[in-house]
């Protein structure tokens, strides 16, 4: 728990990426050696099954009642708290029903000593770790062979799969966006001579039958939604804006734009933001707004980033801070106006509201940092060059990329590029 909080970023981006498809890779090795060594077991296993199939029979409801036992209590206290935001009693059935896994029993189990002996121990030929293997062995096989087929019928059944009503728009906002981008395609590749006249009508005819489905599709959830659409379209175009304001945000912590300390408070706020309008609830301004309530992880994480990071100048860190909400606004004002060609979502009142919402927090960012910086001219003025080679840097490594992928530049070459630039990045 430390290393995921503190730990993943202390590696750079590169690795980190690399790290999570060794660790997901392993895993998923290591879980299916897991499951062969339950096959081995099952044949090497001996003992007989006969006097042992009634405890098994009896330990498949007792497993199936202490599992609901760790799931319902705990989240009827954690609804009745209000700590955290309701979970309703169709996903606590599918967490109830949905232990799927049963290589860390049998490897628990593998633990116990074979000599163990228990005083008056009754079943006669088994030893106190076959029976205690056996039971795990029949709970495994009734998660992998009953519950693997009978959860996603569970699924189903409580329309847990079901779209939500913000899926439901960007489903239909997707495939217009789609449509339209494969006719402007379509004429482009014409333009071009690639495919004659007739090629040209078929495509633009199965791609514009495509378009007006999803229009009319679109036009449907709008008539279902009736006044709550308005609501609808100000709460997808704030949760497009806030995706991508997380994209950039992790984009400039890549290229060591932003320090851990700013990076993890601008995104906690974000993180916040999107929370409040998945709710329902309006956004507020990200600039004066304090850090949402951390929990006993995230303080802790906080604790050793204060004690082994270097300390950052307070007038630096704030500087650093409103650079990088003006940046990230800035390209989800960038988002916004992409979105705005879907044409029942541009001509809305409810999407003006939220570009002049993100056009005010960005004025906002921007005269806030401006006074900073004519306050403190001095020693933002190399803080800012600095910032400005690390963007550079990004730029010097789009285009390595481009040339090695064009293979403009031999590999080795290639690698002693990115070797200069990390060089740059990390240690300049």
């Amino acid at each position: 728990m430390v290393l995921g909080n503190y730990g993943r970023y202390k590696i750079s981006p590169k690795v980190e990426e690399v790290m999570e498809k060794y660790w997901s890779f392993f895993a998923f090795v290591t879980n299916g050696l897991v499951f062969v060594l339950v096959g081995m077991m099952l044949v090497n296993v001996d003992v007989d099954w006969r006097p042992l199939l009634l405890p098994i029979i009896l330990a498949i409801p007792m497993v199936i009642l202490a599992r609901a036992a760790s799931v319902y209590p705990v989240f009827a206290i954690l609804n009745f708290s209000k700590t955290e935001e309701r979970v309703p009693k169709s996903w606590q059935h599918v967490l109830s029903w949905g232990a799927l896994r049963g290589g860390l029993a049998v490897v628990m189990v593998l633990l116990v000593p074979v000599s163990l002996t228990l005083p008056n121990w009754s079943v006669e030929g088994v030893s106190v770790r076959d029976f205690l293997l056996s039971l795990t062995l029949g709970c495994v096989m009734f998660s992998v062979f009953v519950k693997t087929i009978t959860i996603a019928p569970l699924i189903r059944r409580f329309k847990i799969d079901a779209l939500h009503e913000i899926e439901e728009f960007e489903y239909a906002e997707g495939r217009i966006l789609m449509a339209s981008e494969a006719l402007a395609k379509i004429k482009q590749v014409r333009k071009h001579g690639y495919i004659d006249t007739e090629e040209e009508r078929l495509l633009s005819e199965k791609y514009g039958k495509m378009l007006a489905d999803a229009r009319k599709d679109a036009e449907i959830l709008m008539e279902k939604k009736g006044a709550d659409f308005g609501n609808l379209v100000r709460r997808v175009a704030a949760l497009h804006a806030l995706g991508i304001e997380k994209f950039w945000l992790k984009h400039l912590y890549k290229y060591g734009e932003i320090p851990e300390p700013v990076f993890k408070k601008i995104m906690k706020r974000v993180a916040a933001q999107i929370r409040r309008v998945e709710k329902g609830e309006s956004q507020i301004d990200r600039v004066k707004r304090k850090g949402q309530k951390a929990d006993i992880f995230e303080r802790l994480s906080e604790y050793l980033i204060d004690r082994l990071e270097p300390k950052i100048e307070p007038v630096k860190e704030k500087y650093l801070e409103l650079r990088t909400i003006h940046i990230v606004i800035e390209k989800a004002l960038d988002g916004l106006v992409e979105l705005g060609r879907v044409d029942f979502v541009g001509n809305r009142a409810e999407f003006s509201e939220v570009v002049e919402l993100y056009e005010g927090f960005r004025s906002h960012a921007e005269k806030e940092r401006r006074t900073l910086f004519r306050n403190h001219k001095t020693e933002l003025r190399r803080l800012s060059a600095k910032l400005t080679e690390k963007s550079l840097i990004e730029a010097e490594e789009a285009i390595l990329e481009d040339l090695s992928a064009k293979e403009i530049v031999s590999p080795k070459l290639a690698i002693r590029f990115e070797k200069e630039i990390a060089k740059r990045l990390h240690g300049g």
